[in-house]
């Protein structure tokens, strides 16, 4: 989430500055519609540390059509796949989040303070997935191409739905369809206030980690799910470190939902006991409530009848359900049902 005060292109600044908050500039009459080639501020993708922004060359090619560029690079181990050496869903839904909250604050005029929620994520990669860097300084650019639609009708609270292309060598590798809701901090705050207990400790911390092979990662601290005592054998509990550079490199009041996505993905992958080999292609994600810091979280993994290769990840505190995703795999060495890559 963005903080007040940060600095940020010169533009942008005065925009938010003398606008008012529950207003938004139709297409067109925005200060800032126009090209961006440098690497975006980390106040546009609500990051704290600018090695963690993705996205460059942010341009409006259209009424509610954006085009932006992405970096895979080869160093950054969260963002590349153990089992199969190549860039998974993460650093597909990383960028695609980083998408929209930088083409709502550079051309709708969306202004820093605004809290992002995460409704609904869709993502799905071709068969072989994303090419990681072959040399080890190395780096990938990726191509996003973005349309935007209106979500909601509340002024208040800017919502968009969007669909992203991910296109790299000419090729389309992935989609995705994304749904949030903006609202100020004030309102957010009521909001918490009213549904949620002051956040403590983080829960699950005590328990071993699983293998980092186990779940497709190269490092222990990236793996974010343990055995819980007594759980079946398709049941996992989300393990936080609250250290992380990528989940939590600013302060927030909630378990975010790229680190439910991770490990709904990593729930998938341990349970290569149905199927060996399980690399997770296409997820379809619904966030139901707000995951505290202060409560465990169970994740459990089940067959959706009727569908070949199909898995049901859901995420529970208690009773509570916190989010779920339906998971399309493949396995290595077989032949997928996902689509190959196809032509941009």
């Amino acid at each position: 989430m963005p903080r007040k005060g940060a600095n940020v292109h010169r533009e942008l600044s005065s925009s938010a500055e003398h606008q008012r908050p529950e207003r938004y500039r139709p297409y067109g009459q925005g200060a800032l519609s126009k090209s961006h080639d440098a690497y975006l501020s980390r106040e546009l993708v609500h990051k704290a540390v600018a090695s963690e922004v993705l996205l460059s060359k942010a341009s409006r090619v259209g009424e509610d059509r954006f085009h932006l560029t992405a970096r895979l690079a080869s160093g950054n181990s969260l963002f590349a796949s153990a089992t199969s050496g190549t860039g998974d869903l993460l650093f597909f839904a990383e960028a695609v989040r980083q998408a929209g909250s930088s083409v709502s604050h550079l051309f709708y005029d969306v202004p820093l303070d605004r809290v992002f929620i995460l409704d609904s994520m869709n993502l799905e990669m071709c068969t072989e997935g994303l090419p990681c860097p072959a040399r080890s300084d190395g780096a990938v650019e990726v191509e996003l191409r973005c349309s935007f639609r209106d979500a909601g009708t509340n002024r208040r609270r800017f919502a968009k739905t969007y669909r992203t292309d991910l296109i790299q060598a000419g090729r389309r590798w992935g989609s995705a369809t994304v749904g949030f809701t903006t609202m100020s901090r004030a309102t957010f705050d009521r909001l918490r206030q009213r549904s949620s207990p002051a956040p403590a400790a983080v829960a699950g911390t005590s328990r071993s980690r699983l293998p980092p092979s186990r779940v497709g990662r190269h490092a222990s601290r990236d793996v974010l799910l343990g055995n819980p005592q007594g759980g079946a054998g398709n049941e996992w509990e989300l393990l936080l470190d609250r250290e992380h550079p990528f989940y939590f490199d600013h302060p927030i009041d909630h378990i975010p939902g790229m680190a439910l996505l991770e490990a709904m993905r990593q729930a998938v992958q341990a349970h290569g006991g149905v199927f060996e080999c399980l690399v997770p292609r296409s997820m379809d994600v619904e966030f139901g409530s707000f995951a505290e810091l202060d409560q465990a979280v169970s994740l459990e993994v089940s067959p959706l009848q009727d569908a070949p290769r199909r898995l049901r990840v859901t995420a529970r505190q208690g009773e509570r359900f916190v989010a779920s995703a339906a998971v399309q795999v493949t396995e290595e060495g077989v032949e997928s049902v996902l689509t190959p890559c196809e032509a941009a």
